[in-house]
């Protein structure tokens, strides 16, 4: 038996404890800290006093590499997500990670 417990991973680094998230029919997961840095604050500040154009970046940030599949999965039949989608897509996210918020 190894002494590694299973928290970590092989470097000896804690596993990230991922959160799965279901919106608008897209499932997949996320990383709890990925809301929990001053570039994604200074971000949604930007966002929440008007700058809607922030929002891309925003989700780019907590999803990673899943963007793009994420995005397909919530898109209209024409392949657009409206604002309104992925404003919700953030507030499902934000919930899911901080419920008590």
């Amino acid at each position: 038996m190894s002494g590694k417990s299973k928290n970590h991973t092989e470097g000896g680094e804690p596993k990230k404890k991922l959160i799965t998230v279901i919106s608008q029919g897209a499932k997949f997961k996320v990383d709890p800290e990925a809301m929990d840095d001053m570039k994604f604050v200074d971000l949604l500040d930007d966002y929440q006093s008007g700058d809607g154009l922030k929002l891309p970046k925003l989700l780019k940030m907590i999803l990673g590499n899943q963007y793009d599949e994420v995005v397909e999965k919530i898109a209209n039949d024409k392949g657009r997500v409206s604002h309104e989608k992925a404003s919700q897509l953030l507030e499902d996210i934000a919930v899911k990670i901080s419920p008590n918020s």
